[in-house]
């Protein structure tokens, strides 16, 4: 995709259109997962696929125009731009999964699509000896500049954002990035879970009449510690270690870390 940009509009526009939504899509995670650090180019890379989207926009009306297109080319356009909104659906439901951070393939694709509104060329109507309506020649001057400059506006607020605040504006939009599956299933049969528990500690009260481990002192992810009467004592250390997500689950009642 970075090679036919940058060959179809110039290595300006393709560094634009992979610069900018890398960072505006790395800055995006930051703020909305601030425990979390995203690494990689997705978001430069979907960046190209937003100023993808923004070229079809952009010629909307000569790729399907009866005068420039014929039956045959509609339909191979057709098929492209079902290809790629399949590309980004399939993309999207894949960053719903653990480890894949949609908030970067999103947000550098948002970012994407305006920078390509600003730097892709256009093609020219007259070429084609079509005449441009008042209206599309207005559409076309402003967003030969809106695009760009409500980027770099955005870029500018979020950085802000980022750096004053600690913690995610939105903790319910962390949804967006990674959701446990499936749904309808409980906790314990779910496929992965996109909380903090994994990572928890405890330590284990042996008690002295039964020998066993009878108590649990449970440290959830947000710092606080729950006390956790065991319904079966055990002399099992190995199994309360690998039951240690379940009981931060049921006790929880932050299983997000805050800091």
């Amino acid at each position: 995709v970075g090679s036919a940009v940058e060959q179809s509009h110039g290595s300006f526009a393709a560094a634009t259109i992979f610069v900018i939504p890398a960072i505006g899509g790395t800055i995006l995670s930051g703020i909305f997962l601030p425990e979390y650090i995203s690494v990689g180019a997705s978001g430069g890379i979907f960046g190209l696929i937003g100023a993808c989207v923004a070229d079809i926009v952009l010629n909307w009306s000569l790729l399907f125009s009866k005068y420039v297109t014929d039956s045959k080319g509609k339909c191979k356009h057709i098929w492209i731009l079902i290809w790629l909104l399949g590309d980004i659906i399939f993309n999207s439901m894949l960053g719903l999964t653990p480890f894949i951070d949609n908030f970067t393939h999103m947000g550098g694709m948002v970012y994407g699509f305006l920078c390509g509104i600003s730097t892709l060329e256009r093609l020219s109507m007259k070429f084609f000896g079509i005449k441009a309506t008042p209206w599309q020649r207005i559409r076309k001057v402003v967003g030969r500049f809106s695009g760009l400059i409500i980027a770099v506006i955005a870029l500018l607020a979020t950085t802000v954002v980022l750096l004053e605040g600690d913690t995610s504006p939105c903790q319910y939009c962390r949804y967006v990035s990674c959701m446990p599956f499936p749904p309808w299933k409980p906790e314990q049969e779910k496929w992965w879970h996109c909380d903090d528990c994994a990572g928890v500690s405890a330590d284990a009260r042996l008690s002295e009449t039964t020998g066993k481990y009878d108590e649990l002192v449970l440290f959830c992810p947000d710092g606080t510690q729950m006390n956790i009467q065991l319904e079966e004592p055990t002399n099992d250390k190995m199994a309360l270690e690998k039951n240690l997500p379940s009981f931060c689950r049921q006790n929880c009642v932050n299983v997000y870390r805050t800091e």
